[in-house]
């Protein structure tokens, strides 16, 4: 960070999505976004985690009711939706 930036609030960033970041961040990130990433828009999908989450099921689920019980629990996901998901990801495997 540039040392004038030091003293940089929340009220100094300039619109209100930097001001997101800096509420749920702190200011030093929004500060490090505008230096490092100017002009540059992001958008974070509502979604963005579940393609991440599911390929994680995939890989850790063994089949086995023990381990569909356990992930349903750690995601708040049906014991269905985890057999679904397996059966997908199986069916994607054997194609390519």
């Amino acid at each position: 960070m540039q040392e004038w930036t030091k003293d940089l609030t929340k009220d100094g960033l300039p619109n209100e999505d930097l001001k997101l970041v800096a509420d749920y961040y702190g200011v030093d990130l929004a500060v490090k976004f505008m230096e490092d990433l100017p002009g540059t828009l992001i958008n974070v999908p509502k979604t963005g985690l579940n393609k991440c989450r599911n390929q994680y099921i995939c890989q850790v689920y063994d089949g086995s009711k023990k381990s569909r019980v356990k992930l349903s629990n750690e995601f708040g996901v049906t014991e269905g939706y985890i057999k679904q998901l397996a059966s997908r990801y199986r069916k994607n495997m054997n194609l390519n």
